[in-house]
């Protein structure tokens, strides 16, 4: 049981680099630097951490992937992705717009390049998200409950549709989703209330561009106190 490296393992107790002694079963691992510090057989990927938005709030309870990442944002619509990855949305098997890069604020409208205001694409998954909100208040956010989730698995809808059709054909799933929900079965909400929080969402990102304090970072890069210079990533 010889320990070249003095590090208290040898490698017959699991040692996966006996000739480096900052290497050795439960090291802390340093991401991304090709090492395998903790000798689980990989090196860990370096994450970043990003926004999912709608208003000027996160949207809860939206599961993501990347080729490295999966899971449910937050509370405050946080996820996770490596530099450089693209990251896609989606609740059960509905897939919320295209698979877009990771940056620090997304938001459905860049889930649509190219999308304005009046974009039915853009206007349909505004829509979904609002109508699936577990309080059936946006103005605190978007929460979509697990319930909801699962109801959703295998199901699909097809965004590209003028709202009208839209609203027509995914009445039935619409319908289903919010059964599970506390104030149980509820309609799409209407464009017209879309556009409003489009338009919040669209003020949201672009003072999220700003940098007020001049530290060279904006909120959208980062940037959790945008007030102080002093502050940032």
């Amino acid at each position: 049981k010889a320990d070249n490296d003095a590090d208290g393992y040898s490698v017959s107790e699991g040692d996966c680099n006996d000739n480096d002694k900052t290497i050795y079963p439960g090291a802390t691992e340093i991401c991304g630097d090709g090492k395998d510090q903790d000798c689980d057989g990989k090196d860990s990927v370096c994450t970043e951490e990003g926004t999912l938005a709608l208003g000027d709030k996160g949207v809860e309870g939206v599961e993501y992937q990347t080729n490295t990442q999966s899971g449910v944002t937050d509370s405050k619509g946080k996820f996770k992705y490596a530099k450089g990855e693209k990251v896609k949305f989606f609740i059960g098997g509905i897939i919320l717009g295209e698979e877009v890069s990771g940056k620090a604020i997304l938001t459905p409208i860049d889930l649509v390049p190219g999308a304005t205001q009046d974009t039915p694409k853009l206007i349909n998954i505004f829509a979904l998200l609002m109508t699936l909100d577990d309080d059936d208040n946006p103005d605190n956010g978007i929460e979509i409950s697990e319930s909801v989730r699962i109801a959703a698995k295998g199901k699909t809808l097809n965004f590209n549709l003028s709202t009208d059709q839209f609203e027509s054909d995914s009445q039935a799933i619409v319908m289903l989703l919010t059964s599970v929900k506390p104030k149980g079965k509820k309609l799409l909400v209407k464009a017209f209330k879309v556009k409003i929080f489009i338009q919040i969402t669209i003020t949201f990102t672009q003072d999220a561009d700003k940098d007020e304090d001049k530290d060279g970072y904006t909120v959208a890069q980062g940037d959790c106190k945008d007030d102080d210079a002093t502050i940032n990533p």
